[in-house]
């Protein structure tokens, strides 16, 4: 069961899941962030735990939601350390029964190496989750279009945005009992892939591309993917945010800290940084939390799209 609803006017508990991620991301600094955002809205109080493993029904009873920016493996495609059954199991049952939850943009890797029951339940939470034909479109900036302008979530974003240095996941496989409702999308682009790298989910990076023919045989190819939906568990409010990367700043920093088992080389956050980005991040976790929004939108470089 989750904590009572709060008035307006207090400070919603959320907890944030952390620990490990894939090996070009920063998850220590994206949970400081994550926190720090949401914290300086006004809105939240935010602990932050690093050991999901000891995750209790009793824990999660205390908060409002939980957010996860958490993957178990160092390389996409190799074994996942997973949290426990027990963790694992009180997670679903805290959403099941009326808890919001908030999936951030490495959790989407995660179940991808579970093969159990638990799988299956997290692709039915989630909505949808990275598989493998799933892949990294190639390039680090492109454009998000925003489906439902009148949702309370993305009501008075601008209608499009050009999102920086992040990563542009597409091709999720989707669970068949889930009805996400999608709040923004990406294009995947086929001339991008000629001449540029991408990276499939199992087997890094994909074989280059040189052809037409060879980029229209990529499943998804040219259609646009979810980046941002809602969707329903049981009784609770699952908020997915795919944008939002946090990671090296260079690829060989990032190789260095998977040989070396710590950060090598400055950060880049700038993904997690855009003001439709925090609109985002703040008003889907005030919705997972509470079913609503009262949150007022950041202040944007150019006025929203009518």
């Amino acid at each position: 069961m989750s904590a009572p609803p709060r008035s307006s006017s207090e400070r919603l508990a959320a907890l944030l899941l952390t620990g490990h991620d894939h090996f070009h991301h920063r998850w220590r600094h994206a949970a400081s962030l994550t926190r720090d955002t949401l914290e300086a809205s006004g809105r939240f109080s935010v602990d932050v735990s690093e050991e999901p493993e000891r995750v209790t029904r009793a824990l999660l009873a205390r908060y409002d939601c939980v957010l996860v920016s958490y993957f178990g493996a160092r390389v996409p495609g190799e074994p996942e350390i997973r949290w426990g059954s027990h963790a694992e199991a009180a997670l679903f049952d805290f959403v099941r029964g009326g808890g919001g939850i908030v999936l951030l943009h490495t959790t989407f890797a995660m179940g991808a190496t579970w093969d159990d029951p638990h799988a299956d339940e997290l692709l039915r939470l989630a909505g949808g989750l990275l598989g493998p034909e799933s892949r990294r479109a190639p390039g680090e900036r492109f454009l998000v279009e925003v489906e439902a302008p009148t949702n309370p979530i993305t009501n008075g974003l601008p209608r499009s945005w050009e999102q920086p240095v992040d990563d542009k996941f597409v091709h999720l496989r989707w669970h068949p009992d889930a009805s996400p409702h999608v709040l923004a999308t990406v294009v995947d682009e086929p001339e991008a892939y000629l001449g540029g790298a991408y990276y499939a989910i199992r087997g890094l990076p994909g074989p280059p591309l040189s052809t037409d023919e060879e980029v229209r045989l990529l499943p998804g190819v040219g259609e646009r993917h979810p980046v941002a939906w809602t969707n329903a568990y049981g009784e609770g409010r699952v908020f997915a945010l795919m944008l939002g990367h946090v990671g090296a700043s260079t690829i060989e920093d990032a190789r260095a800290s998977l040989k070396q088992g710590r950060e090598v080389g400055p950060t880049v956050d700038v993904a997690a940084r855009t003001p439709e980005y925090v609109g985002l991040l703040l008003r889907g976790t005030e919705w997972a939390a509470t079913g609503g929004v009262t949150l007022q939108l950041p202040a944007f470089a150019s006025e929203p799209s009518p």
